[in-house]
């Protein structure tokens, strides 16, 4: 599940789970829209009071995915393929290397 809110015309075009970034020791969800990249991950247990419920046996919840990084589209200047990873780069000269050629593609047919 995730927690996530869509501007009017913005459409979910490609959801995948299994991805992960360089330097990171787990897997992210990315989303794709026709408007921005989503990355998504669980709340932080430590800042999350439905968890410490959770755990008292008080109530259980739905875990959701949150956002944790929205970039606009436009904002993306180049993607450079990789074997292992790919780096994607903003306008601004900052990147973002991930491993997953499905998240790849659909941004490239959008760019």
């Amino acid at each position: 599940m995730y927690n996530l809110n869509l501007s009017n015309n913005e459409k979910v075009l490609l959801i995948d789970d299994n991805i992960l970034i360089k330097n990171k020791e787990k897997y992210y969800t990315i989303i794709i829209t026709n408007e921005r990249l989503l990355i998504l991950d669980y709340p932080n247990v430590f800042h999350n009071s439905n968890e410490d419920l959770r755990t008292s046996g008080k109530m259980n919840y739905i875990k959701m995915k949150e956002i944790i990084e929205s970039i606009n589209l436009a904002l993306i200047k180049n993607i450079e393929e990789g074997n292992a990873y790919s780096k994607i780069i903003f306008k601004n000269d900052s990147y973002l290397e991930i491993k997953g050629k499905n998240v790849i593609q659909k941004i490239m047919t959008l760019i």
